[in-house]
C-alpha cells in the first residue's frame, strides 16, 4: 500500500482477518525505491520472522512494480547472502582462486568501514570484496542493442544501476577500495542485480554523478566491477521464493556518463 519512515511499509495480506486494514512489514531498504513504490497496491513477497520478540513479524523481501513484470528484490543484505552462497560454491569465476572467505571485516582509513568478504588467495594476498545491491533499472538508450544475446528479441535490453540515490556512503567504500589497490592490494566490487530483466549494468551518474565518477577511476586503477543477473521466482506452492542466478551482466561504466575535459 504504502511505504513510510525508510524502514516500515504497510501490506494487505492475502486472507487476513477482513477487519484489519493493513499490516505493518519492516521495509530492509534505506534507498528511495525509485520506480519501485509508483503502482499502488503492488503485488509483493514478504517473510515471516518466529522470533516472537520482534516489533514487526513480516520483512518487505520482494516487489512486482508493475503488472506481469518481473519482481524485483528490496531486501539490500539479501545481496550479501547471494554472493555468499556463490563464494562457497565457487561461482564467481573472476574471483578465483581462493582458499578461505571472512566476512564484515574492518579496513578503510581509521578502520571506519566493514567490507562484506575479504578472500584469502592461493598466492597468500587478500582479495577485499564489497557487494551493492541493484534494483534500478531503466531500457537501455543504445541503438541496436536488444534484451538478447543473438540480437533478435523486440523486447528493448534493461540496464541495472547503482546507486539510486546520492550515496556517501557508497563513495566512501570505492575510496576505500581504491586504496587497497594504491597500496598493491586486490578489490572487487560486485553488484548483484536482484531483477531478471538486466542484461546490463551501469554506475547510475545521474542520480550520484560523483560515485559514477568514482568507479570508472576504481576500475582504471584496477578494482574489479562484477555485475551479476538474479531472477526471483515465485514456489507458491511451498510458499518460498527462489532466487536464480542468471548469470554475469555486461558492465558498462561510462553509461549516460558526463565527460568534462
Amino acid at each position: 500500500m504504502k511505504r513510510y519512515k525508510r524502514f516500515l511499509a504497510d501490506v494487505q495480506i492475502d486472507g487476513a482477518d477482513p477487519d484489519s486494514e493493513h499490516t505493518v512489514v519492516h521495509c530492509p531498504n534505506t534507498g528511495p525505491m525509485t520506480g519501485l513504490l509508483d503502482l499502488p497496491m503492488a503485488n509483493v513477497w514478504l517473510s515471516t520472522s518466529a522470533n516472537a520478540k520482534r516489533k514487526y513479524a513480516h520483512t518487505l523481501e520482494a516487489i512486482q512494480p508493475e503488472p506481469h513484470g518481473p519482481w524485483v528484490g528490496v531486501h539490500s543484505a539479501s545481496a550479501n547472502g547471494i554472493v555468499r552462497e556463490m563464494l562457497q560454491q565457487g561461482l564467481l569465476a573472476d574471483l578465483l582462486p581462493y582458499v578461505s572467505v571472512r566476512q564484515e571485516v574492518k579496513y578503510g582509513e581509521g578502520g571506519k568501514s566493514r567490507v562484506d568478504f575479504v578472500l584469502e588467495t592461493k598466492g597468500g594476498g587478500d582479495m577485499y570484496v564489497e557487494v551493492k545491491s541493484v534494483t534500478l533499472a531503466e531500457t537501455l538508450e543504445a541503438a541496436g542493442v536488444t534484451g538478447s544475446e543473438d540480437g533478435c528479441a523486440e523486447e528493448p535490453a534493461r540496464i541495472g544501476l547503482f546507486p539510486d540515490t546520492v550515496s556517501d556512503r557508497a563513495q566512501r567504500h570505492v575510496r576505500d577500495l581504491m586504496g587497497i589497490v594504491a597500496k598493491g592490494g586486490q578489490a572487487a566490487m560486485v553488484f548483484v542485480i536482484q531483477r531478471g530483466d538486466c542484461a546490463y549494468f551501469g554506475p547510475c551518474h545521474a542520480k550520484d554523478p560523483t560515485y559514477g565518477r568514482l568507479v570508472i577511476e576504481a576500475a582504471a586503477m584496477g578494482v574489479r566491477v562484477i555485475a551479476l543477473r538474479c531472477g526471483l521466482e515465485g514456489d507458491a506452492l511451498n510458499g518460498r521464493g527462489i532466487v536464480r542466478y542468471l548469470g554475469p551482466a555486461q558492465v558498462m561504466l561510462e553509461y549516460k556518463s558526463v565527460i568534462q575535459c
